[in-house]
């Protein structure tokens, strides 16, 4: 496995590289998104400065070479959903390209593209036009229309009422129509500076790829950047009681629900205990949901268990979706159950009375050690299960997945992780991972059965039909359809 090099720039910028004859990806990114909306301007708050500078500046330096660029782009296999990795997070902006067939045609895109478009912004009003209006549309497809989407936003805005995890990355409305080319520019001049960049080149050599980050990165100079202020209670909120939001939403034909509970943000000890523990929680909450379930409408298809987290929140959470609202109350109280039985080190005191109730008393205690050792055993299973999980997730990001692998790289980057020390020595970290740290996670932060955080998005009665209608364009347009002559 060949590890993730660093380099750093006098200027501070940092190269992240990787010599692969296999895999191709280059881009370049600013630790900084929709999280720094916040203090990007001084007296305005403007949700979705950090997406809107995103698409701004992937327009290029050069506004009579955007269908050119567009073009090449293509030509090198790479394209909306295929290949162009060009996002906005909560903490970073990233300009990027992945699974380019040939190396040389990685660089060239660097060269030609990616690094002059990062550093020689051109803002137009007439661009930011354009952009605002896909802007727009993307929110409303992928913001708006996706109700697991607004399910996660209800459930941190249940846990965190006052944390920037809560701006919009992709735009509120109302602000999109007042962000100006001098709000875009202002933005770009705070944090568009090489002490938060970072350029990944996977596949070329280091001498190539020092070569191309110093000729168009090794020149500009450093500058100080505002910097979030979160308080240690705001990055991680105590939940007392069942902190709840619901939301409703029209055309859905099933009933939306995220469990979800605080943990220390990223870099603290016990990452890797909270990443084994979700996937423990996946694999129980699908055994409990899902295959204990024999009822035609109710249960559920697939249910997740995700970590989210920063330098600045973290969060475990479980979802699932049902379409039966009775299906509701009934899977959260199987999370929770799963969640109790987790933190028993897979004990389940309920089924081990029930299984022996009826037994003499002289045998109830012999029976109720055997299950126990048994499931205690099954949890160690568990444990094993979920860490090869995480470690097999790693090695293939190393070794045949290029996006993956810049995703890793990207999150050690924006969260303090600059030197890809934890990155590179993550195997050894996931193997220390044992039945009493994975148990000592569980206690601390599957705080059930009282209180956790709970989102629910639900159908709005009448809404779920889908009426089609053939024919329709030449119906409604006769007046306006004219032949071809």
């Amino acid at each position: 496995m060949k590890l993730v090099r660093r380099h750093r720039l006098p200027n501070g910028m940092d190269l992240y590289w990787q010599p692969d004859e296999g895999q191709h990806l280059v881009g370049v990114g600013v630790k900084a998104g929709a999280f720094h909306d916040s203090i990007a301007l001084s007296n305005l708050v403007l949700h979705g400065l950090a997406h809107y500078v995103e698409h701004s500046v992937a327009r290029g330096a050069d506004p009579d070479k955007v269908e050119y660029h567009e073009r090449k782009l293509r030509s090198f296999g790479c394209g909306p959903e295929r290949g162009i990795n060009i996002c906005t997070s909560h903490d970073y902006t990233f300009y990027g390209a992945s699974m380019v067939r040939k190396r040389r045609y990685a660089t060239e895109l660097f060269d030609t593209i990616f690094a002059p478009m990062v550093t020689k912004q051109l803002i137009t009003k007439e661009g930011m036009d354009i952009e605002r209006a896909a802007i727009f549309t993307e929110y409303l497809v992928y913001g708006k229309d996706l109700a697991d989407e607004l399910r996660s936003e209800l459930l941190f805005k249940s846990i965190y009422p006052n944390h920037p995890i809560n701006n919009r990355i992709d735009c509120e409305e109302e602000d999109l129509k007042r962000i100006s080319p001098y709000h875009v520019k202002k933005f770009i001049s705070e944090f568009y500076v090489p002490n938060i960049m970072f350029a990944i080149l996977l596949g070329p050599s280091f001498e190539k790829a020092k070569q191309l980050v110093y000729k168009h990165f090794g020149d500009l100079q450093p500058k100080e950047v505002p910097q979030l202020q979160i308080s240690d209670s705001q990055m991680r909120p105590i939940l007392s009681g069942v902190h709840s939001t619901q939301g409703e939403k029209a055309g859905l034909r099933a009933y939306y629900v995220a469990v979800g509970f605080p943990t220390m943000p990223y870099g603290y000890e016990g990452d890797e205990d909270v990443e084994v523990l979700s996937e423990i929680m996946e694999y129980k909450i699908e055994e409990a949901l899902r295959e204990k379930n024999r009822i035609f409408g109710q249960g559920t298809y697939r249910p997740f268990s995700q970590v989210s987290r920063s330098k600045i929140h973290g969060t475990i959470y479980f979802t699932f979706e049902t379409p039966e609202e009775s299906f509701v109350d009934e899977g959260i109280e199987r999370i929770i159950k799963v969640c109790e039985t987790v933190k028993n080190k897979g004990v389940d005191h309920d089924v081990v009375e029930k299984a022996v109730e009826n037994l003499p008393e002289r045998r109830k205690k012999i029976a109720s050690n055997v299950m126990k050792r048994r499931m205690r055993t099954d949890f160690i299973k568990d444990i094993h299960m979920g860490k090869m999980s995480c470690q097999n997730a790693y090695l293939e990001a190393y070794e045949i997945s290029p996006d993956n692998l810049t995703d890793l790289i990207i999150n050690e980057a924006v969260n303090g992780d600059e030197s890809m020390k934890i990155l590179n020595t993550y195997p050894e970290r996931i193997a220390k991972v044992n039945a009493k740290s994975v148990w000592r996670v569980a206690n601390e932060y599957l705080t059930t059965p009282h209180n956790f955080a709970l989102s629910v998005v639900k159908p709005i009665p009448g809404t779920q039909e889908v009426h089609i209608t053939p024919d329709f364009y030449n119906q409604e347009r006769k007046q306006l359809w004219l032949p071809f002559k």
